[in-house]
């Protein structure tokens, strides 16, 4: 499909369906691969020059890395390497991890416990 997209109207055409591309509920791409934790679907979307990596989703406000962290968050500890994995593509492209702890933090009341900037992990406190 991108190759055809590429054919048509150049790597512009591309970033642009991929930016517009929504499913019913309002989630783009990056979302929805987040969400279900498909590495190599991000790997191969990241890649695509002009993709917007920091969009939010239209219903929950959530970026992509959002979606990485509620997905790292649902797996059992044996499968966290691979949560890791789906936040850590989405950091190394470059997705603003601050909007993610402010909303965790502030908003769902969750601290990260791991230290790190994309909030691999977080559990429930209270003040």
């Amino acid at each position: 499909m991108i190759a055809d997209l590429r054919k048509s109207g150049g790597p512009g055409n591309v970033a642009k369906t991929l930016n517009d591309a929504r499913d019913p509920i309002g989630n783009g791409v990056l979302h929805l691969a987040a969400l279900n934790g498909c590495y190599e679907v991000l790997d191969l979307l990241l890649d695509q020059e002009g993709l917007e990596i920091d969009e939010l989703d239209r219903i929950e406000k959530d970026t992509p890395l959002h979606k990485a962290v509620r997905y790292s968050n649902g797996l059992t500890k044996e499968e966290w390497e691979h949560g890791h994995s789906i936040v850590d593509i989405l950091c190394d492209a470059g997705c603003d991890p601050r909007y993610v702890i402010w909303l965790f933090v502030f908003c769902e009341g969750y601290a990260p416990i791991y230290g790190c900037a994309a909030c691999y992990r977080l559990e429930p406190f209270s003040y």
